[in-house]
């Protein structure tokens, strides 16, 4: 039988991983937990079992940073293929987010042909001057609020555009950046 001392440990060792919040450990705890799994592996009753000496050298290859999942060279292959695969969606990425980008300037820019910020300051003029007049407050009223609702509207139009292309710069900046560090 193992030790319940020994078994405690590695289940110390699996719930600190598994409960990290990043699943990363700092060196020093990554040390620690190899060792713990080793000690495992190579003492009695498991030193003898093979399953338990293979994971023994594999545990010794994570720590010599030797460990890849798989064969080597198809390991090595398959990583290669998803990193490839990888920039190629970052690639599909960026092109669709630079076509969106183009699309939001496009809009903005008939937006601003059909509402300039003139026109909205004077439509806005004309909403306080009715609003402060009771008699043309009652006599435009239905007009003064269509006029205040595609005001609205193409306020919130603007600055939601405005919204998505901050937003898509900030995109296509951070995929080129990680597209520069894959390369």
């Amino acid at each position: 039988y193992i030790s319940a001392k020994a078994a405690q440990k590695v289940i110390e060792v699996r719930n600190r991983a598994m409960h990290s919040t990043d699943l990363a450990l700092n060196q020093q705890t990554f040390n620690d937990d190899m060792a713990t799994l080793l000690r495992l592996m190579t003492e009695a009753p498991l030193d003898s079992d093979p399953a338990a000496q293979k994971a023994a050298e594999q545990i010794k290859k994570i720590k010599k940073d030797e460990f890849h999942i798989g064969a080597d060279k198809a390991c090595d292959d398959v990583e290669i293929r998803v990193l490839t695969d990888l920039m190629d969606e970052y690639k599909k990425r960026l092109d669709l987010q630079e076509e969106e980008l183009g699309d939001h300037g496009t809009r903005l820019d008939a937006l601003e042909q059909n509402m300039t910020p003139e026109a909205a300051k004077a439509v806005s003029s004309i909403l306080d001057m009715i609003n402060d007049n009771d008699d043309l407050q009652h006599l435009l009223k239905d007009q003064t609020t269509e006029l205040f609702n595609r005001l609205q509207q193409y306020q919130n139009r603007l600055g939601k555009i405005e919204g998505d292309v901050t937003n898509l710069k900030g995109d296509v900046t951070q995929l080129e950046e990680t597209m520069a560090k894959q390369s």
